[in-house]
């Protein structure tokens, strides 16, 4: 799907550096809304009760960056994320 080539090519440029949405949407061209769309299932989010969810294969961890916008979001991945990268190189 395209949300899937879309969340791959997030993880490759992640696994780069840590990035935020805005500059994924620089270097891929796919704007902030696709790739949020995109990675949401790979990160854990709070739900509508402020729960906690957890993904079932926990990629990124997405933290607010202090003093940006309130849609400010650094990506980094997760130390699983780094395990399925070295396995695959």
């Amino acid at each position: 799907t395209v949300y899937g080539l879309t969340a791959l090519e997030a993880l490759l440029l992640v696994a780069q550096r840590p990035r935020t949405l805005t500059e994924l949407e620089e270097l891929t061209g796919i704007s902030k809304g696709t790739l949020s769309r995109a990675v949401q299932p790979f990160t854990r989010y709070a739900n509508a009760e402020g729960q906690i969810q957890e993904p079932k294969v926990h990629l990124f961890n997405r933290r607010r960056i202090i003093g940006g916008r309130a849609d400010s979001f650094k990506l980094t991945l997760t130390a699983r994320a780094r395990r399925l990268l070295e396995t695959c190189a």
